[in-house]
């Protein structure tokens, strides 16, 4: 018998974590990271609509997870809550990736650190798992 006690994480000023729930979530300050649930594909507007604060997302559950439909560098400031962001993207080979254009994202395909760098002239930087980039699971919207 598994005994499960889970209570809602509340946003701090610290590093916090939350599963999505498709509810919105601000994580304040810190580093915060919000993880997807198995096998989840997220359209980039619901994530820039419902995430404020979020540094990190986490796709790294079992199963194949996703962002679609186009993520941009507006979605990136919304989310990271900052006017220069930096959004890191974990992640497996399973899971996916769609960003909004080639003309918006700038990459040298250099992984650095465990992420393929993604910049922006607007000061906007992606920082995308090397398991999603080298398994060919980043593309881009038409």
């Amino acid at each position: 018998m598994l005994t499960l006690a889970i209570t809602p994480t509340m946003a701090t000023t610290g590093n916090d974590s939350f599963l999505w729930d498709g509810a919105a979530i601000n994580g304040k300050a810190g580093i915060d990271t919000v993880a997807l649930r198995h096998g989840e594909d997220v359209a980039h507007e619901k994530l820039a609509s419902l995430l404020k604060g979020i540094e990190v997302i986490d796709l790294s559950a079992p199963g194949a997870n996703a962002i679609t439909g186009g993520l941009s560098i507006a979605d990136v400031l919304t989310i990271t809550g900052s006017s220069s962001g930096t959004l890191t993207i974990e992640g497996e080979a399973d899971d996916r990736i769609v960003l909004s254009s080639t003309a918006e994202w700038h990459t040298n395909n250099v992984v650095t650190g465990g992420y393929v760098t993604y910049t922006s002239t607007a000061g906007v930087t992606l920082l995308i798992d090397e398991d999603i980039y080298n398994n060919s699971n980043v593309s881009y919207a038409a």
